[in-house]
């Protein structure tokens, strides 16, 4: 894969802004694809990655406030591929089903992964198949799903595009026993989200598998950088430098909370944790009305509930903090008829609805729960209280966003949310349509205050958290012959995101360095870890070694704890 720019792309034209220039469309992307852009000129973050997704092969790291466009950026380095791939076909044929390199997207929820399916799907499908490409189908976009392995490679081999999370792509390559030639023809590697290599659990899982995928790389190009580029996305988040280098050195573009369609304000409030989650979860209630009044400027606003009888009970409560203050959600005689009159199933929702107020959850009938939304679309419902579904699914946009406590109760249990929750549901703040700014507000107890006010406000650092679960992933490699000695698993664990993190800040990872011998101690370290862990897979019965060459081989249960994700114990 050559570096420079691609046959069919024009030199960038566009026109002044403050800030910069705006790239227009129809100057820079071949005419099949100009019907993928519904506007005429890229926003000012889009325009200054041009030059490097579209007109270049290098790695590409992008920190962008949420809704600044960065996957149309992702969508620049796609057309870029399949430009390059379009050029090197006979002239007037193009048939992207026969493609000699496949995309491969992976975000880390399977409604982002929906989302670019169907999206892309229709987008791409579409202009492919336009003017200019001769008789080829369109670029076929596939979905990993929990599918039979059968029906997955076969959607695979006709893909151009697949999308998956890192646990449905790190499952499949597992099983998938050509895994080699499969990645031999992925070219371009679109990570969305890739800040959560920071979350644990599935932070380790995007890790590894990315690894794997670089590390293979190398083999099938003589142990040099080879033909995969990989192109990421991530939030604010302090050290995106560190991202960079893990993928290669990457090209990195940063941009501030200017370029953010909608100006968000955020704000922290901690109050005194209780010893009882549902009394906690009350007294936050009775918060709730004091901060819709102070930062909502009257307008719609969203609180975030853990449950769905939280959703309900926070209704309840916050009518009855408006009935003691002599506060009202109804404007107007006519909202009020409008309301009143609404053929509401649920009695609980039918009594809260017509004082203004609604809340949300999937336990509700679906006409209820579509009732609700054009009620709160149309400006007749100023408050909807919802459980964290609704972050993902239907957009209703709002003023302000609460989340109200950081906790979620799961299986039996409270734990807190992961950061990409949290940050999805603070992104539904601000209406572009509407508004120029938005506010976004969390409720934590006190002792949660500092780390979210550092999570919303871009300071909270992106740590590996590959240690963590380092003997399955090894595990996983050994058993696809990534790994088969000592050595490997080192050279694995060098290519890590966990390596640059452990450079950067050892204590964090128990490593303990001293001016006079802190390199030393680093790899040291690195070594202790890789041989501890090969030990722990032998020891176990899940490797063993060959007498005569020394090389790592892998056994039946390992291979059945690989292919069922089930932990080491």
């Amino acid at each position: 894969m050559s570096r420079g720019s691609s046959r069919g792309i024009r030199n960038l034209q566009g026109i002044r802004v403050a800030g910069g220039l705006l790239k227009a469309v129809g100057a820079v992307i071949p005419a099949p694809f100009r019907s993928l852009f519904p506007f005429s000129h890229f926003n000012a973050m889009q325009s200054a990655c041009v030059d490097v997704a579209l007109l270049s092969d290098a790695n590409l790291v992008v920190s962008a406030p949420t809704g600044s466009g960065k996957t149309c950026v992702m969508e620049l380095a796609i057309l870029h591929a399949l430009n390059s791939t379009r050029n090197s076909q006979p002239r007037g044929s193009f048939n992207p089903s026969l493609l000699d390199q496949k995309i491969v997207y992976l975000a880390p929820t399977k409604a982002l992964v929906s989302e670019r399916a169907r999206d892309w799907s229709s987008r791409f499908g579409a202009a492919s198949a336009g003017a200019g490409f001769g008789s080829g189908a369109g670029v076929v976009v596939a979905e990993l799903t929990g599918d039979s392995e059968y029906v997955q490679v076969q959607e695979i081999q006709k893909a151009s595009i697949i999308v998956s999370t890192p646990e449905k792509w790190d499952s499949l390559t597992r099983r998938f026993r050509d895994h080699r030639a499969l990645f031999r023809l992925v070219r371009l590697l679109l990570l969305d989200e890739v800040h959560v290599l920071g979350e644990p659990g599935r932070g380790a899982t995007f890790e590894a598998v990315v690894a794997r995928m670089r590390m293979i790389d190398r083999d099938l190009n003589g142990g040099r950088v080879g033909g995969l580029r990989v192109v990421a996305m991530s939030a604010t988040v302090p050290n995106v430098e560190d991202v960079a280098q893990w993928l290669g050195g990457a090209e990195v573009r940063v941009f501030g909370e200017e370029y953010r369609p909608v100006q968000l304000e955020r704000f922290v409030y901690g109050y005194q944790s209780s010893s009882n989650p549902f009394m906690f979860e009350k007294i936050l209630n009775y918060k709730l009305l004091d901060i819709i009044e102070k930062h909502s400027s009257g307008q719609a606003a969203l609180v975030f509930c853990s449950t769905r009888k939280g959703a309900s009970s926070a209704a309840e409560d916050v009518l009855k903090s408006a009935r003691e203050s002599n506060a009202t959600f109804i404007r107007s005689d006519s909202q009020k008829s409008r309301l009143a009159a609404t053929p509401i199933k649920d009695k609980k929702l039918k009594e809260v609805l017509v004082q203004g107020v609604a809340f949300h959850h999937a336990g509700l009938d679906s006409s209820d729960r579509k009732l609700v939304e054009r009620l709160f679309l149309d400006g007749a419902l100023r408050l909807i209280c919802t459980t964290t579904t609704l972050a993902v699914g239907v957009n209703l946009p709002a003023r302000l966003v609460v989340l109200k406590g950081t906790q979620k109760y799961v299986n039996g249990s409270y734990s807190e949310y992961s950061e990409l929750d949290v940050m999805q549901i603070l992104g539904r703040a601000g209406r572009p349509q509407f508004d120029d700014s938005g506010v976004a507000v969390i409720l934590t107890t006190d002792d949660r205050k500092d780390f979210y006010e550092s999570l919303v406000t871009g300071r909270s650092v992106v740590e590996s958290q590959l240690h963590e679960d380092l003997v399955e992933h090894l595990n996983a490699e050994v058993c696809l012959g990534t790994i088969n000695s000592l050595p490997r698993a080192i050279s694995y664990l060098r290519q890590s995101f966990f390596f640059i993190r452990l450079r950067k800040n050892p204590p964090k990872y128990g490593v303990y360095a001293t001016p006079e011998n802190g390199v030393g101690t680093i790899d040291k370290r690195l070594v202790e870890l890789a041989n501890t862990n090969i030990r722990k897979l032998i020891s176990i019965g899940l490797a063993t070694v060959d007498p005569e060459s020394r090389l790592l081989g892998p056994t039946e249960m390992a291979h059945v704890m690989a292919k069922y994700y089930l932990k080491a114990e």
